[in-house]
Formats: structure tokens, sequence, C-alpha cells
């Protein structure tokens, strides 16, 4: 079974409201046993945590540099029916939240992960995130989490990818169905001089079955 988007979430963005220790993404779950994945961007490098109100196991995958993290959590949808999804910190003045939901991986078997900090560019050039290593062909989703330190800056989309979610504060949430077993590099290009994030995941559909065929004389 293919990867689908089943449903895409609100974007929650805070631009320059100290004090905000948490913000809220609403997803329409359609199918039991989704991936949902939640992601974005916090202004500290205490880690967040994430929670929903239909309680379902969220696991973080984070990158922290010298003044904030990326983040994206991922989780198996426990039922059907809409659900708040909530990140919570420490105090910070910018935040972001992205959330999605794909159908067609009965169980979202994750596969890999990957980052990178460039600390502060001196040109405009992709920021590489290094590779993400497929297990096997068929269907492999990446999610890949892009922030730049300034909101004048712009990050966009990389070779290979579709851009699905941007942000006032200048976070972007891009994707790509690889249907080959390889090494992938997910990337962005970063249209200034700013510090920049980049946060890759992977995840694996499942074997749709084997084929068996019967030769006769």
């Amino acid at each position: 079974m293919a990867w689908a988007i089943a449903a895409d979430g609100t974007t929650t963005s805070v631009t320059n409201v100290p004090g905000t220790t948490s913000i809220a993404s609403v997803l329409v779950i359609v199918g039991t046993g989704n991936l949902l994945i939640a992601c974005g961007a916090w202004d500290s490098t205490t880690l967040v945590t994430c929670a929903d109100t239909k309680g379902n196991s969220w696991t973080r995958l984070a990158l922290t540099g010298p003044s904030q993290q990326v983040f994206i959590f991922y989780a198996v949808a426990n039922g059907t029916g809409s659900t708040t999804i909530t990140i919570s910190g420490t105090s910070v003045a910018f935040a972001t939240l992205f959330s999605t939901e794909r159908s067609g991986n009965a169980s979202a078997p994750f596969a890999a992960s990957s980052s990178y900090t460039n600390g502060a560019f001196t040109v405009a050039k992709n920021p590489l995130v290094g590779h993400l290593v497929l297990a096997r062909r068929d269907d492999t989703l990446l999610i890949v989490l892009g922030d730049i330190r300034s909101s004048v800056g712009t990050l966009t989309v990389g070779t290979g990818y579709t851009m699905r979610k941007t942000s006032a504060n200048a976070c972007v949430m891009e994707d790509q169905v690889a249907t080959l077993a390889g090494n992938y590099s997910p990337e962005f290009v970063n249209g200034g001089t700013q510090e920049a994030y980049v946060l890759a995941a992977a995840f694996m559909a499942p074997q749709t079955g084997v084929k068996t065929i019967i030769l006769k004389r």
C-alpha cells in the first residue's frame, strides 16, 4: 500500500510572543494505524514534549543548536476522530508547529534519521544533511524539517522534494517518497547567510506480500 496524505493539520506559528510555553495543532485522524507527524521549531535548547487528546504515544527526534531546537515527533494513530496535538516547553517568544497524517504505513516502521546544523553560513548554499540509508525499495517516506535562526531569510525546497508546510518564522517542511533503495540527502536551499537547522526522518511502508509464480509444463 502506497503512502498518501490522509489529512493535514493546522499550522501554528508564534512570533515575538514572550512567555509562550505551549502551542497546538488540530489534526483530523481518519484511520487507525496511520502515521502521525508533529514537527517544528522551538526557541530554546531544552527539549520539548508532545501529547495529544487521544493519548497516542509519541517518539521524539530532535536537533539542538546554540540557542534553539527543531523537532520531529511521530506516532501511530490509536483511533479515529479529531485530535489536538500540543507541544510544550520552556518559555519562549518564537515557536512553530506543523502536523500531518499519512496512510499506507500499517505501523509506521521508523527507518532512520539524520540531522545537520551549519552554525552560520558565509554564503548562500544548500545545507546538506548527509545520508538516510534506505533499507529496501518499496515506498520509503522522507519527512524533512528545516529552520533558520532569522525569520528574515528563506529556505526553499530541495531537489526531488515537495514543500508541504511553511510558516512566518521561516520554518518549513518538505517530503519525498523514495522508491529506490540507496542514499538520499535531505536538503533545502538557503537564500541567505543565516544559521540553519535540518532534521529528517524516514519511514518504510510494509511489504505488500510475496507473489508466488507457478510454472506449468
